[in-house]
């Protein structure tokens, strides 16, 4: 049904005539990376997030096809590698833990999955050897499943979510884990060899003899928005941990350099090992080391949360789901207006450098605290720009299809604001962002 879905009226109509209940999730047919998908809670959103989906699968896969499918809230993201040559041989090479993203896109990944049990990972790993010889498959690729329950518990129910036909960023962590070289595999199957022919690359057959040898992490380190004042555009200082695989974007960077703002915005993927034999804290405490180890300067990236992700209780006793960052590490705390202000021509500044995808007020249309007023499309990303006050706006500077620079005024409203009480980590970082965009924009004013 998904090819007949043009509007969020036409999604909700076939959830009416299939008796599908909310929440569902929105996701692009050619998507990929967390792109192009929306979790819709209730009708009144599907518009908008039908609309947000098509508009950012389009631009990133030039694709705005949608489909719906359940969504599994309270999981952990499993996924399984395969591979398998032309002669109708094919491998698992074990499972990947990735519960650790934000909004659909991985940011913290392992291998193999902890404390899980025989029961499920033969369920998983076989489900994913059946369906790829369903199909005559000849590739390296991923099975990925939504997991509801422990990993230790043989009744916990797992969900399959798609088949990525490639290579996938975190391939890393299955090379590291199982000695392996799945790149170079993936082109030798590409060119004939049967999987009983990479011994040099690695072990990859037979199946008995596949093994997780290590504990493997990768962590995304990835460009942000800036914050602060010393954020800029450029590297002023570029420094890889010694000792550790670092895959980089910029192979490598360098001083001078500037990431683009265009495309994804992973720089490089730090990856670290520790033996199977150890605990996996001795696993997080290296990869820590790593991050504290690793520079990049003049440009904002995540490496300060990467740490408060390897530090925290949740995840060393492994209980994070999909929803960790999210509900744990982003959630503010209970919030409380304070004193009502007035203000008069506020700024809305972009977050980011990047391209104006719709503008949803016009001059003198109402508008409400955290209503949409700009769409900005950056890193292939699509970031609404809300209000901060409840009144009108005064007056909208872009349309869709301009290029903007981050801080740039894209329209200005009046009316109003409200302090802010009790705000968690979250909260307290957007409110410095869009504290320093506005110092900034005032700075240019005078200038």
């Amino acid at each position: 049904p998904g090819d007949s879905f043009k509007s969020g009226a036409d999604v909700a109509a076939w959830m009416k005539r299939e008796n599908v209940p909310f929440p569902v999730m929105l996701k692009a047919a050619s998507g990929g990376g967390g792109r192009g998908m929306r979790v819709v809670r209730a009708e009144g959103e599907l518009d908008g997030a039908f609309a947000r989906c098509a508009s950012e699968a389009a631009t990133a896969f030039g694709d705005d096809r949608v489909f719906v499918e359940e969504f599994v809230e309270g999981a952990k993201h499993l996924e399984v590698q395969v591979l398998f040559d032309q002669h109708g041989n094919g491998v698992h090479l074990l499972e990947r833990d990735c519960s650790v993203q934000r909004r659909n896109q991985k940011v913290v990944e392992w291998a193999p999955a902890r404390g899980i049990c025989p029961e499920l990972r033969e369920t998983l790993t076989s489900s994913s050897l059946d369906l790829a010889r369903a199909v005559d498959y000849a590739n390296a690729g991923t099975v990925e499943f939504l997991v509801r329950g422990a990993l230790d518990d043989p009744s916990s129910k797992a969900s399959f979510v798609e088949v990525n036909p490639r290579i996938q960023v975190e391939h890393t962590v299955t090379e590291l884990a199982c000695g392996i070289d799945l790149v170079r595999a993936q082109l030798r199957v590409a060119r004939g060899a049967k999987l009983s022919e990479l011994g040099d690359l690695g072990t990859f057959w037979p199946q008995n003899a596949v093994k997780a040898e290590r504990w493997a992490l990768q962590c995304r380190v990835s460009l942000l928005p800036p914050t602060k004042p010393e954020h800029g555009s450029d590297l002023t200082s570029y420094s890889e941990p010694a000792g550790t695989r670092v895959d980089a974007a910029g192979n490598p960077w360098a001083p001078g350099m500037t990431p683009s703002t265009l495309y994804d915005p992973l720089m490089a993927k730090l990856c670290v090992d520790a033996s199977i034999d150890q605990p996996f804290q001795s696993l997080l405490d290296k990869t820590v080391e790593a991050v504290d180890a690793y520079d990049i300067g003049g440009v904002h990236t995540n490496l300060e949360e990467h740490k408060r992700i390897l530090e925290h209780p949740m995840i060393q006793n492994d209980s994070v789901t999909t929803k960790f960052l999210e509900e744990v590490l982003d959630a503010p705390e209970p919030v409380q207006r304070g004193k009502a202000i007035d203000v008069t021509e506020k700024p809305l500044p972009s977050p980011s450098a990047g391209a104006v995808v719709a503008v949803l007020k016009q001059p003198g249309d109402a508008v409400e605290v955290g209503e949409c007023v700009v769409v900005v499309s950056a890193m292939k990303l699509e970031m609404e720009v809300k209000s901060a006050v409840d009144g009108i706006v005064d007056a909208v500077f872009v349309k869709p299809g301009d290029q903007v620079q981050q801080a740039e005024a894209l329209a200005t409203t009046s009316g109003i604001s409200y302090e802010v009480l009790r705000t968690g980590p979250a909260a307290v970082q957007r409110l410095e962002r869009r504290a320093g965009l506005e110092d900034k924009l005032a700075g240019d004013a005078k200038a």
